[in-house]
């Protein structure tokens, strides 16, 4: 893979992951402004149990980005899934058993978390200028 392609898929990544905090951000405000702070944070939260493992997840796959072995990519494409999903799990059960949190407003943070990250490429496209 050439080096101006991997800069690319960086700079993408990038755009996908504000495109996804500032939604999260924008709904955090929201609910800051019609229910209050406690429901704000628990959303917040919730919304950062989403993010922070799709960090850890892009930082594997952009490191082994450039590999020329396609089973190396998928090894490791797979490898970061399973530790996406046990981090997540392991985030949550945290969160959920030693930070007092409103439920109902966390798990709806991460759902908009989930959903913000799979639009965000809708939102982050450069149209060509011929």
């Amino acid at each position: 893979m050439s080096r101006l392609a991997l800069q690319v898929t960086r700079t993408q990544v990038r755009r996908w992951f504000l495109v996804q905090t500032s939604i999260l951000i924008l709904a955090a405000l929201g609910v800051l402004y019609v229910k209050g702070f406690f429901w704000a944070k628990s959303f917040g939260l919730g919304g950062l149990l989403c993010m922070l493992p799709q960090w850890v997840f892009a930082y594997m796959w952009l490191r082994y980005y450039k590999a020329s072995a396609a089973s190396k990519l998928v090894s490791v494409f797979y490898i970061g899934e399973v530790i996406k999903l046990f981090l997540t799990c392991a985030l949550f059960i945290v969160v959920v058993k030693y930070i007092p949190i409103n439920l109902i407003s966390g798990i709806t943070g991460f759902m908009i978390a989930q959903v913000a990250f799979w639009i965000a490429p809708l939102f982050s496209f450069k149209p060509k200028i011929n």
